[in-house]
């Protein structure tokens, strides 16, 4: 046998293109071999309807029959035979069945993933796809949409039918997992991102789909993206999630809490004086510089706490600041029920007159330490009192139920944010969600809270007008700041007497804003308070009177450090006024 025989029609073949039956025909002539002959024509027999096939042959022939197995059919693909040898070759296939044997199965002149039957097929990690080999963690080379992983091919939210019903010929299953987008496998190495295709996950499992508002970015780059969870998409980037930053600055007034965009206002502590932002509208900023784990526990050291929580007076109501001095004001005016009387809301100092008696040898004055600023209504020839306490009432020192004259509260020991009687005296009740009390020296009855309506009726309304009367007829002298209104009744006063009222409001700790109506006075009130500003009036503060028939409107605005500090013509201008 002549194996350059072999090499010639090799040669041949390949510049002629001839079919393996010549080349067959014509090496058996050249080596003489009556054998060969009748191995051709077998050869011929069992070739029919087959396709072309290449002249590969088995290592170590030196001619064109099948050493290994003595047939013709597969003499293209070495190691694989028509019926199977032991230790020599397997038998032929109909399709390519095993894609990484670098065999070929079905003796169609291509191995493995050039073969159409492998397309889509996966063995041990190993991939084919389009005639590629694809390895684990590798997209295909056509299509970026493509991942192998682990011997299992993955799709970045594909769209096409025909690549998704794709089917294995061997399994009968679908070769295709489809992932939505932000799928992030789980090496943290590949993502599906929103540009239809595969990227690079850098480590980062960027799983959280996030888009930017158009109030932040009206022509994104990219409207959606993914990020890791609790992070914000920009538009080109991901933004840190800001919840446990009170100082972290909004971007076009959104800020990223736990992977989405929120509103973000500007808060301030209950002074007014230190700015910040909290992960949720709803709570109130205490201390920008606090614990974040702490946030919600009132009693520690949080940055924000929550709606309805308070820290000693001043109570988180909607994500705004006001006190728990403002329910006690509402409750005592529920008891007004259109008589005469007169509501002033300031510190134990102002709001007390009889502060001095002794209480076992004690200053009466000392023993309310725990207590905030007070409320007082006075109607007819009854007098009731309210505050709030920075401790329960039951808890503690008893020194408030002793100034209370009372042994107890346990009575009143129903939290379900109403007023109940602490003994059977009706002297005393107590709120032991607010943690305040109203009480009296003489017996008193209080029902259930009406406090939106007393809101409306007492407060908002009238000092709505009060606030528009200013706007229109009062040049402001120093800003608007007193539009705000009323929140944390640090000072209030209310007087009905007759068909005259009085209605008083102060705010503000560094700066503040004193509002007052007086209503049906016969005395031009504007022609002393324009000659006491005109006395005392400085650049940063100032009192601006309008007179309208018989109602005038006062605003004054001031500091400690102005001329003018609205806080110290308060009274003035109201409980010691006496309505003839």
């Amino acid at each position: 046998e002549n194996f350059a025989g072999v090499r010639r029609a090799t040669t041949s073949r390949e510049k002629s293109n001839t079919g393996p039956q010549s080349i067959v025909a014509e090496t058996a002539a050249a080596a003489g071999s009556t054998v060969a002959t009748k191995e051709v024509e077998e050869g011929r027999a069992s070739l029919v309807g087959q396709g072309p096939e290449t002249a590969h042959f088995e290592v170590g022939s030196e001619d064109d029959v099948d050493e290994q197995c003595q047939d013709l059919s597969c003499d293209n693909a070495p190691g694989v035979c028509e019926t199977e040898v032991e230790g020599k070759c397997v038998g032929r296939t109909v399709t390519e069945t095993d894609c990484f044997d670098f065999l070929d199965n079905d003796c169609d002149e291509t191995v493995d993933c050039l073969d159409s039957d492998c397309n889509g097929r996966t063995g041990d990690t190993r991939g084919c796809w389009n005639g590629n080999l694809v390895l684990s963690g590798d997209t295909s080379q056509e299509r970026d949409d493509i991942l192998n992983l682990n011997g299992a091919f993955y799709g970045c939210s594909i769209a096409d039918n025909d690549t998704l019903n794709l089917t294995d010929p061997v399994t009968g299953l679908k070769v295709i997992q489809n992932k939505d987008y932000c799928f992030t496998e789980p090496n943290n190495f590949w993502y599906c991102s929103f540009n239809n295709k595969w990227d690079f996950a850098k480590g980062k499992k960027l799983d959280h789909a996030s888009t930017v508002p158009i109030e932040i970015d009206p022509n994104p780059e990219q409207a959606t993206g993914c990020c890791i969870q609790n992070e914000c998409w920009t538009g080109t980037g991901c933004k840190e999630d800001q919840k446990n930053n009170p100082n972290a600055q909004p971007v076009n007034g959104f800020r990223c809490i736990d992977g989405d965009w929120i509103d973000a206002n500007l808060k301030f502590d209950p002074a007014g004086t230190i700015g910040g932002f909290c992960p949720e509208q709803s709570q109130c900023l205490v201390d920008p510089s606090g614990n974040f784990d702490d946030n919600n526990q009132p009693d520690k050291n949080p940055q924000c706490i929550a709606n309805d929580q308070y820290t000693d007076d001043d109570y988180c109501e909607d994500g705004g600041w006001v006190s728990r001095t403002k329910f006690i004001a509402l409750k005592l005016l529920e008891l007004t029920q259109g008589n005469d009387y007169v509501v002033f809301c300031d510190n134990s100092g102002a709001a007390l007159n009889e502060l001095e008696y002794v209480v076992n040898g004690e200053l009466a004055e000392n023993l309310i330490s725990e207590a905030n600023n007070f409320c007082v209504l006075s109607i007819g020839s009854k007098v009731i009192s309210g505050t709030s306490l920075n401790e329960p009432i039951n808890e503690g020192s008893s020194e408030i139920l002793e100034t209370l004259g009372i042994e107890d509260c346990n009575l009143g020991l129903i939290n379900d944010g109403q007023y109940h009687a602490c003994d059977g005296s009706n002297k005393v009740w107590y709120n032991e969600e607010l943690q305040s009390l109203v009480y009296s020296n003489q017996p008193f009855t209080l029902g259930q809270n009406n406090f939106q309506q007393n809101f409306l009726d007492f407060i908002k309304n009238p000092f709505d007008t009060i606030i528009n009367v200013i706007q229109n007829s009062i040049e402001e002298p120093f800003d608007t700041s007193y539009v705000d209104g009323i929140n944390k009744f640090q000072k209030l006063y209310l007087e009905k007497t007759g068909s005259k009222t009085i209605s008083g409001s102060l705010e503000g700790t560094q700066f503040k804003n004193l509002l007052i109506e007086y209503g049906n006075f016969n005395t031009d009130i504007c022609t002393f308070i324009d000659e006491y500003d005109e006395k005392n009036k400085d650049g940063a503060s100032g009192i601006e009177c309008s007179g309208q028939g018989n109602t005038y409107t006062i605003l004054a605005q001031g500091s400690d450090f102005t001329n003018i500090d609205p806080a110290n013509i308060w009274s003035d201008l109201t409980s010691k006024l006496r309505i003839k």
